[in-house]
């Protein structure tokens, strides 16, 4: 079998705000408006929250107690504005081939993307707005081969291979800079190059007559440019350009998305799904499903090239159990997932990471069919 296909996409987005900010005082009438609180944030109670109401009513009635900020509004009106387009035209040729027991697949994709984007900063030096107009355009090919070999009846053994990439998105490539209350920067980053991987992979099947799966499956992935954000510090920018000065001592953080250098994951899961035939009837409509997933992970950031780090939101271990129950009208399902610590962000040492703690989640789902056309469901 032989099979060939073509795709077009264009994707636009577009964001504009208009900013306004204000300053206070130490003469301005707080107390008229806050209010006492009772909130708690992150284990911080707040003990005094703001009436927003009251502060436009002042606003309006009392302009002279908010000085307008010129320059910080003009940047704040600009800095995160963008309009951007990207477009993929992708072709494939695929063929299938059929030697005695044995199944091949294999073929070949090539995408050609293009984005143009336009930015704009504030330059504090002029007093004007700058337009900037990054973009680019790559073609990527990406072959594959699958093998699918029944070596025995409901044994089956499956290995392939194949290049893959990942676009970064438009919002990681426009985002303009955007900056809290706290004064921590975040922004995206226009000269992110796509994500590219060598895929291996090898897997075991063995089905049984009575509605049973055992497998057991490698893999094996080589990336190179996956996307990461940067956590660093700083406390104050520089005047004309607006850019952070870093400071490992800082007390703000600037967060952007940046490539990192490359990436080696390997692992092994395993996979077991049994219907309960041998139980007493009333029992034998379980299913357990049981799977686990272990893993290394060894990535390379340019900011800590000389440390070991696993990739971003990689875990070294994952879990997954379900149990499934259908008798009648009535089913049920109850699913445990488990997986380990990740890490979710860079930092200039091992103490500014951000990491992710394990997760443990439980879920629990019924359902009931009480006619052809009527159904409770509750989880």
């Amino acid at each position: 079998a032989l099979k060939l296909g073509a795709k077009y996409q264009q994707t636009k987005q577009r964001f504009e705000q208009d900013q306004f900010e204000y300053d206070t005082g130490a003469t301005f009438p707080y107390a008229q408006v806050m209010k006492r609180s009772d909130f708690v944030i992150n284990g911080r109670e707040m003990f005094m929250e703001v009436i927003p109401s009251k502060v436009r009513e002042l606003l309006k009635t009392s302009p002279q107690l908010f000085p307008f900020v010129p320059i910080d509004s003009a940047r704040g009106a600009v800095e995160e504005d963008y309009d951007a387009r990207e477009t993929t035209a992708a072709a494939y040729v695929m063929g299938t081939a059929q030697i005695g027991r044995t199944t091949i697949v294999t073929g070949v994709r090539a995408e050609h993307n293009t984005w143009k984007s336009l930015r704009k900063t504030f330059n504090a030096r002029t007093l004007t707005v700058e337009e900037r107009r990054p973009g680019t355009d790559y073609t990527q090919y990406l072959p594959g081969i699958h093998f699918r070999h029944t070596l025995q009846k409901n044994l089956v053994l499956r290995e392939s291979y194949n290049r893959s990439y990942a676009r970064p998105t438009l919002s990681r490539l426009t985002l303009g800079r955007s900056e809290d209350i706290n004064g921590n920067i975040a922004e995206g980053n226009p000269l992110l190059e796509p994500t590219t991987s060598h895929n291996a992979d090898a897997q075991l099947e063995k089905y049984t007559e009575k509605g049973g799966l055992y497998s057991v499956g490698f893999f094996y992935k080589k990336m190179k440019g996956f996307y990461f954000n940067t956590d660093q510090r700083f406390s104050v920018v520089d005047p004309i350009t607006g850019d952070p000065i870093i400071d490992p001592a800082g007390t703000r953080r600037y967060r952007k998305w940046e490539n990192a250098e490359g990436a080696t994951n390997y692992g092994i899961e395993l996979i077991f799904q049994q219907k309960m035939f041998f139980l007493p009837p009333v029992l034998r409509g379980l299913t357990a499903n049981v799977s686990a997933t272990f893993s290394e992970s060894d990535a390379s950031y340019p900011s800590r090239s000389d440390e070991k780090l696993p990739t971003i939101g990689f875990s070294d271990y994952m879990f997954n159990a379900s149990l499934d129950y259908a008798i009648g009208k009535f089913r049920t399902n109850i699913r445990y997932s488990y997986r380990s610590d990740y890490l979710t962000g860079v930092g200039d040492t091992r103490y500014t990471n951000d990491q992710f703690a394990a997760r443990e989640q439980v879920d629990l789902e019924a359902t009931y069919r009480l006619t052809r056309k009527f159904r409770i469901n509750a989880n």
